[in-house]
């Protein structure tokens, strides 16, 4: 979805950005990201939440035993941790591009492969992350790359509207910890229930969370 709102505001970025209407510009950058982390962290948080269900789900046959299902839920987990930074930084790539500065982003990239190499070494002498390390190192220099993007934008674009961003994502987590919430609620009671089967937690979890997630947007 986020790569498709990113392709949505592009010609609108370009536009602004061509005519030099830089506050026009501040102003559906500072949008579009807060729509990005209005997908990026129910969805993120979502993903780890239902985890284990999905990976059961969708490969849990033939020779893709439960354990193996259970250790790619364990990676998806730190994966999903990381799916906020990942819709923010397309939003925040075309930002750039329709300045026609495509050196920058690539410049930061660059950078972050040798920490995202450092970190995968590193990470995977934690028996805790082991097979996660790729993830969680994904997830970390994701991060890195969106703040940093910020900041050179920032100073070429001149002041985003950080207070409006901020409390837009603060409204965005207080809706996705409801989710949350209601999702575990709802599969802590099926299990119980005796209806912990993979198919059973994600028929009842998602529309759960689904509609905990927009009434409580609703609500704020």
């Amino acid at each position: 979805l986020v790569t498709a709102l990113g392709t949505a505001v592009f010609p609108l970025f370009s536009r602004y950005a061509a005519r030099g209407e830089h506050e026009n510009l501040r102003h559906v950058v500072n949008r579009a990201l807060r729509l990005a982390l209005f997908e990026g962290l129910p969805s993120g948080v979502g993903l780890m939440i239902l985890a284990e269900p999905l990976m059961v789900a969708l490969f849990s046959r033939g020779n893709y035993t439960h354990a193996n299902a259970v250790e790619a839920a364990h990676v998806l987990r730190f994966y999903g941790a990381g799916v906020w930074a990942f819709c923010a930084q397309q939003i925040l790539l075309r930002a750039f591009y329709a300045q026609k500065d495509t050196k920058t982003p690539l410049r930061v990239a660059c950078a972050l492969v040798g920490v995202n190499f450092l970190l995968n070494i590193s990470l995977l002498w934690i028996p805790t992350i082991r097979q996660g390390a790729f993830g969680l190192s994904t997830t970390i220099t994701g991060s890195i790359n969106v703040l940093i993007l910020a900041v050179f934008l920032r100073r070429r674009m001149g002041r985003l509207g950080l207070r409006s961003l901020l409390a837009s994502a603060g409204r965005t987590l207080l809706a996705t910890g409801a989710m949350a919430a209601v999702v575990w609620a709802v599969t802590g009671l099926m299990t119980r229930l005796g209806l912990g089967g993979s198919a059973y937690l994600l028929c009842a979890g998602i529309p759960a969370g689904i509609a905990a997630f927009f009434l409580a947007c609703a609500l704020l």
